[in-house]
């Protein structure tokens, strides 16, 4: 192969990345700016007029995977869209966000997450905690506590908490 051949390949080679470039700006940027824009907006609208660019990231991203390939990119584009919704009034990020994506501005009902109901407890319930000694205490332990405790006072129960020396 001369240097010839190597300069050809090198230049086929800038060309392939120019022209995916290219096609990904004339594809895809219109969607990434409208979906960076409605999203802008839908954290503008949610936090008093300000966006901020950590909240909008994973929203986009969420939407277009394929954007996070270049997240430079994708960052300067948020920043810029931020700076612009930033400087509209509430009213004016609201009316823009009924414009384009309507959807984004109803609040969905929060579910309530409600403990299951125990059966047979009559009688009351006796709880009991009795963490492994195989290692120091850890956030489950915690959360099995914390947990046990809320049935313990639900039903009007006993709570044992256990502790052993030794792990059979």
């Amino acid at each position: 192969i001369t240097k010839t051949h190597y300069l050809f390949i090198n230049i086929a080679f800038y060309l392939l990345i120019i022209f995916k470039y290219f096609l990904f700006l004339v594809l895809f940027m219109p969607n990434i700016k409208k979906t960076v824009l409605k999203y802008a907006l839908q954290n503008a609208v949610r936090y008093k007029g300000n966006a901020q660019l950590n909240n909008v990231i994973p929203k986009v991203i969420g939407e277009i995977p394929s954007v996070r390939s270049d997240m430079t990119f994708l960052i300067s584009i948020i920043n810029k869209t931020i700076k612009e919704v930033n400087l509209l009034n509430q009213e004016n990020q609201i009316k823009k966000l009924q414009d384009i994506a309507p959807e984004l501005l109803e609040e969905k009902p929060k579910e309530e997450k409600k403990l299951k109901e125990l059966e047979d407890t009559k009688n009351g319930v006796v709880m009991r905690l009795a963490p492994s000694p195989s290692g120091p205490m850890h956030i489950g332990h915690a959360i099995t506590g914390a947990l046990t405790s809320v049935y313990v006072k639900r039903y009007n129960g006993e709570f044992i908490l256990r502790i052993e020396d030794t792990n059979p």
